[in-house]
């Protein structure tokens, strides 16, 4: 059972087309319906509502009938952060449009051509949103004609929309800014972070990403972006185009486990460190010596930090097949197999991305405030789908909690963040929620890091 009743309503400003048939549901489909539906009768009003819809939706003619199916049809076709940006998009039209006089609403419908149907609606949004301006600014704006007004008002709109941006970042940045650490540059890390920064990152860049680094020095937060970007993007596990060619390059906490005597390492290959990399593990493993310190190219499950350990045995192995586990075994022991294996896995089965320890050694909250996916970060939640999970859902007190009203656009940001809390536990959404999570760090370059053993 569809949702049709937005699409009865913007469907004038926003269809043409020719007839569409629309696919039969599958099994599934059907059975999500009927549970929705089995949901709906425990709210009257709403089946009520629905069902007037429905008809309203049955009383239209045969074209414009077909046109709101294809429609529907189109946008399911959609990614989801498409779909819900464009389904949200025509939610609010539908919603303002009901609220316009029968004139202005008749003068829509029936302008002759969408540009000036486009037109009329600025016009009257402009119109609407001044009135909630000063009268000073309202003076001003009355005193414009034409072009000059809506110039007028769309400057206005971006110093509005600059403001909050402004308020956003402030209120992210609260905590670093009220502690003053907000790292600008490399000299304003900890000396813990600066040898990380140093012994493990610097050797991993590439040249064009030495020199992001380096563009980005004295400037925050853009400094603290880069850092974390270029930090997550080189996990100390994994190989990666550039590495230490030497024994003097290596990382002075690795040195020191070989008390100062530089062990017989082979030349590495021109363009090659990988076989350097491994001679030094072989050196290490032939002393007896403990794992690399700090994931440092990690070649088995006790080199894993405590962080990875977890995830391994509680994310991980638990999605595997029988031969995929056979995989990570046969790779126990080997470097770079080991590390790859895991993350490839990880990525065959959409999982979170593996929170591989990285070259930033300072408190995890300094830099989670650089890297934290939020629902902020999430695509947005498509509205109806919004009100449904706050009628049918969410208990009477929780939504008091929420304090959820139709005049305080901030409550409908309140119910997202919640729909997205809740999908983390609901096994009908994790899947999805762990996917558009993986998908959003991948594509901004964030992971996410461990620090502790």
């Amino acid at each position: 059972m569809k949702r049709f009743a937005w699409l009865l309503v913007v469907a004038p400003a926003v269809l043409a087309g020719p007839l569409f048939a629309v696919p039969d549901p599958t099994a599934d489909d059907v059975k999500e319906n009927r549970a929705q539906l089995e949901q709906w009768r425990k709210f009257p009003e709403q089946l009520a509502r629905l069902r007037r819809d429905l008809q309203a939706f049955r009383a239209l003619p045969d074209g414009r009938r077909e046109q709101i199916l294809k429609l529907d049809y189109d946008l399911h076709q959609e990614s989801w952060a498409t779909k819900a940006r464009l389904r949200n998009v025509l939610d609010r039209y539908g919603e303002w449009l009901e609220r316009q006089s029968d004139t202005d609403r008749e003068a829509i419908q029936n302008a002759p051509t969408k540009a000036a149907r486009i037109a009329l609606i600025q016009e009257l949004r402009d119109k609407q949103w001044m009135q909630g301006q000063a009268r000073a600014v309202q003076d001003r704006w009355n005193a414009l004609k034409g072009d000059q007004r809506a110039a007028f008002v769309r400057k206005l709109r971006k110093e509005d929309r600059d403001r909050q941006q402004d308020w956003q970042f402030a209120v992210r940045f609260w905590k670093p800014l009220i502690d003053g650490k907000t790292p600008a540059r490399f000299a304003d890390l900890s000396q813990a972070e600066q040898a990380g920064v140093r012994d493990y990152l610097m050797p991993m860049l590439s040249l064009e990403e030495k020199k992001r680094l380096a563009a980005a020095e004295g400037q925050w937060p853009p400094y603290g972006f880069t850092l974390v970007e270029l930090a997550d993007r080189h996990p100390l596990a994994l190989p990666g185009p550039e590495g230490p060619r030497s024994f003097a390059e290596l990382p002075a906490a690795i040195r020191f486990r070989f008390k100062g005597k530089e062990p017989e390492l082979p030349r590495p290959k021109q363009g090659s460190w990988i076989e350097f990399a491994v001679a030094v593990l072989e050196q290490n493993e032939k002393r007896n010596n403990k794992p690399l310190p700090n994931e440092y190219w990690a070649r088995n499950h006790a080199s894993l930090m405590k962080r990875m350990q977890d995830y391994v045995n509680d994310t991980l192995k638990p999605a595997l097949t029988s031969d995929e586990l056979q995989r990570l075994d046969r790779a126990e022991g080997k470097w770079p197999a080991y590390p790859v294996a895991i993350k490839e896995l990880a990525e065959t089965h959409q999982l979170l991305p593996p929170p591989w320890q990285t070259a930033l050694f300072g408190p995890r909250e300094l830099w989670d405030t650089y890297r934290t996916i939020s629902p902020n970060d999430l695509p947005e939640v498509p509205r109806h789908m919004l009100q449904d999970f706050a009628l049918y859902t969410l208990s009477p007190q929780q939504r008091a909690n929420l304090k959820i009203s139709l005049f305080d656009p901030a409550s409908m940001k309140r119910v997202q963040d919640a729909f997205y809390e809740h999908a983390k536990h609901e096994p009908k959404w994790s899947a999805f929620f762990d996917k558009e999570l993986r998908e959003h760090q991948m594509k901004k370059g964030k992971g996410q890091s461990g620090h502790d053993r």
